[in-house]
């Protein structure tokens, strides 16, 4: 584990009240930070630009990271740790204004623990990533301008944000979605199924949007009950937090279809292998069905990873793919569609070796990083060839 002592706060002798608790993330959202992890007989640890710090300089006891888990979740959390049930949840509290002219501070969290065996023994992990009460305006975050001028401008169709966990689809799907809302003249319905509710959308400044964000397990069942909810509600444009499965995929996909403009993320490593990813969540009888529901309502895949900067933070790099009818019949004749995804991709879109080329020009990433992503490129275009 990294040493840095410079990040360590003092905790009492027992750290099981919500005060040591909000200490800990105040100091995670101050460092900058991504995540904090409560580790039953391990210190509090974070992660800072994919690097591990130390938070804490003693180890929390199995209780007191107990106790913490019950003041996020409630009383009920040990029982379900218990009963081999994960607990995802979110956690936020407001920092008091010093004076009445003041805002006070929001802090949002999202949460998930489970128990595990620690040392040979029963213990528990509880993972926080911050979330920013607003999401950040798509120049900040460096969204493509490309990007926005589709986006925005979408009246029907599917936009999938893809990528490993951890890597940013989120933020990047909440930027743009703050554009599609933000402003006096942006007259929209949004209505987000997120599980759990990520970035919201009180404080941006969208007099002429009607907002409306459910979550799984408290507001709804399930991304399949929550799009078919949805189309009740007058939509004009969905965000489906994830394309997991048969039925929400279908119900994403037919939402597209019908008139509404539908984003979403995938658990897909690049673009080029979406297409297949999504027409593998079909049962085998349906495969040949599946290609034609998938690709019709294809209007944009991007795909994202973060990788570390010179500096030692990270930037997004992002390999996008628009799609017009010509494309999609392209790949609807497509023998392997995975392969001629990537063919299309290299001729006609931005390849993620494209946009690494990009940031070390800037001179924001290593030689070395480059290098590695133009390596994996080449590994994917020799192994097409063969």
């Amino acid at each position: 584990m990294t040493e840095q002592n410079d990040y360590t706060v003092e905790i009492p002798p027992r750290a099981d009240n919500v005060q040591t608790l909000e200490l800990l993330l105040k100091k995670m959202v101050t460092i900058g930070a991504s995540d904090m992890f409560l580790l039953g007989s391990g210190e509090v640890c974070a992660t800072l630009y994919g690097r591990v710090v130390r938070l804490t300089r003693r180890r929390l006891s199995d209780t007191e990271v107990m106790q913490l888990l019950s003041l996020i979740y409630n009383t009920s959390a040990q029982s379900l740790l218990g009963s081999q049930s994960p607990i995802d949840t979110t956690y936020e509290f407001y920092d008091q204004p010093t004076n009445s002219e003041d805002h006070r501070k929001r802090y949002r969290f999202r949460v998930n623990a489970v128990g595990c065996l620690r040392s040979s023994r029963d213990s528990l992990t509880v993972t926080m990533r911050t979330i920013p009460s607003a999401p950040p305006p798509w120049q900040q975050y460096g969204i493509e301008p490309e990007v926005i001028e589709i986006t925005s401008k979408l009246v029907q169709g599917l936009v999938l944000m893809v990528g490993g966990t951890g890597h940013g689809k989120s933020t990047a799907l909440a930027s743009i979605l703050r554009e599609r809302i933000e402003g006096p003249d942006k007259h929209s319905v949004l209505v987000t199924i997120e599980d759990p509710i990520e970035f919201t959308y009180d404080e941006i400044f969208a007099p002429a949007a009607i907002i409306t964000q459910m979550q799984i397990g408290l507001n709804l069942k399930s991304f399949y009950h929550g799009v078919k909810n949805a189309l009740r509600m007058a939509p004009k444009v969905i965000l489906v937090g994830e394309a997991r499965d048969f039925e929400t995929v279908q119900a994403a996909l037919s939402a597209a279809m019908t008139g509404h403009t539908v984003f979403s993320t995938v658990h897909s490593n690049d673009v080029a292998s979406t297409f297949q990813r999504l027409v593998y969540t079909y049962p085998g009888n349906m495969q040949n069905q599946a290609k034609l529901d998938v690709l019709q309502p294809m209007s944009l895949v991007m795909a994202q990873r973060l990788v570390p900067t010179v500096d030692g933070k990270r930037t997004a790099l992002r390999e996008i793919l628009t799609l017009d009818q010509a494309d999609k019949n392209r790949l609807l004749e497509a023998k392997d569609l995975p392969s001629e995804a990537f063919r299309l991709l290299d001729a006609n879109g931005k390849p993620m070796v494209a946009s690494a080329l990009e940031k070390y020009k800037e001179g924001l990433i290593s030689r070395d990083t480059l290098k590695m992503i133009e390596l994996n490129y080449s590994s994917v275009k020799a192994e097409l060839k063969g």
